[in-house]
C-alpha cells in the first residue's frame, strides 16, 4: 500500500482524508456507509467503514 496515495488523483486523496477526519472526529465509534462507484466499470457498491 506504499504507492496507494501517489497513484490516486488529488480529489480522491482529499476525499479519503476527509473521511478519515470524520471517522476520528464527529463520527468516532460509529459505522459509516457510503456508495462507491468503480470508474472503470460503473459498478456501484455500498462500503462500510468505522468501528
Amino acid at each position: 500500500m506504499g504507492n496507494y496515495f501517489q497513484t490516486k488523483p488529488v480529489d480522491k486523496v482529499l476525499a479519503d482524508k476527509m473521511l478519515a477526519d470524520l471517522i476520528q472526529g464527529p463520527f468516532k465509534g460509529r459505522k459509516i456507509k457510503f456508495h462507491h462507484t468503480d470508474p472503470a466499470t460503473g459498478k456501484r457498491e455500498v462500503k462500510e467503514i468505522g468501528e
